[in-house]
């Protein structure tokens, strides 16, 4: 009991310096931090789908198609950032809506594989219609805030807090229970009288319309949006390993995970050069070899649900 305090303790402290962060944190280390929240924002999302037993592998193409809404929103009508926010948002959720309908009878590696093929024929659309998305060239946006970092940090925080709001919300609600049993066995959780198919659907839709608001951020942020970049595997990937190397099915795992990895990457890149993605899969390696549990179960700060 007196462990998991101090480890609750420690996380306060770290979540109260991540807020002051503008005062304390110069330029470069603030970008760091920016896009650490972003990829909490997208891990928790992930991790609500996850929760369902939804194993996504194409949440890049929620991503991309935020990402895109804000741009080609901002491109042909000057709509400004929070309106694209909402809009790549709502259009991720309508999306994931209509996967999670078609996929309904799909399960486990076969789900996966669907969510992949989702995000490609999506950035494969998105580079064919040239009149709408510029293609392959990509479209550029004014920098967010004037290029404010600290201004730009105060959103990407309002984005976190409202992942980890709603995560919170869920977990408190009949909601929680009824994923966990579909997640264990949805044929059971079905002849329980739990409607497998509305939470599945509904666990999608809010997991992708948070990655989309993300998406929409990390557009008017670095200013630029490309089809191959903002659709790429890597930001599926990363979805995925954070929560697990945190702490699955947690509340704080995705935090926990995307501060870790985002640190160790950024350490690496710095300090081994060429050689830093060899160490850091290595790295990942090992963590999910010996924290099956995760950080948050070896910090005992929270177990799986």
């Amino acid at each position: 009991m007196r462990r998991r305090s101090i480890s609750r303790a420690a996380v306060s402290l770290a979540v109260l310096g991540a807020t002051l962060a503008p005062f304390w944190a110069g330029s470069y280390l603030l970008h760091v931090w920016i896009l650490t929240c972003l990829f909490i924002v997208i891990a928790s999302a992930w991790n609500l789908a996850a929760m369902a037993g939804q194993i996504s592998l194409g949440h890049a193409g929620f991503f991309g198609i935020g990402a895109y809404a804000a741009a080609v929103l901002f491109e042909h009508w000057g709509a400004g950032p929070l309106w694209g926010m909402l809009a790549g948002g709502a259009l991720a959720a309508a999306a994931a809506a209509g996967v999670g309908r078609v996929c309904l009878r799909i399960r486990g590696v076969y789900f996966a594989m669907a969510t992949i093929a989702f995000a490609e024929a999506v950035k494969v659309l998105v580079v064919t219609t040239p009149a709408v998305t510029r293609g392959a060239m990509g479209i550029g946006l004014p920098p967010l805030f004037g290029g404010s970092r600290p201004a730009a940090y105060g959103l990407v925080l309002a984005l976190v807090a409202l992942a980890l709001a709603t995560d919170i919300a869920l977990r408190r609600s009949r909601w929680r229970y009824a994923v966990a049993a579909i997640r264990e066995d949805e044929d059971a959780a079905g002849m329980l009288g739990v409607d497998a198919a509305r939470f599945k659907v509904a666990a999608l839709a809010i997991s992708a319309g948070l990655t989309g608001l993300a998406g929409g951020f990390y557009a008017h942020y670095i200013s630029f949006v490309e089809p191959h970049v903002v659709f790429g595997l890597h930001i599926s990937v990363e979805s995925q390993i954070m929560p697990i190397v945190g702490g699955v099915y947690t509340l704080w795992g995705p935090v926990l995970g995307a501060v870790f990895l985002t640190a160790l990457s950024e350490w690496l890149r710095s300090t081994l050069g060429e050689v830093n993605l060899l160490a850091y899969g290595i790295a990942l390696i090992l963590a999910i070899r010996f924290m099956p549990g995760g950080l948050a179960s070896l910090l005992r700060i929270e177990r799986p649900t």
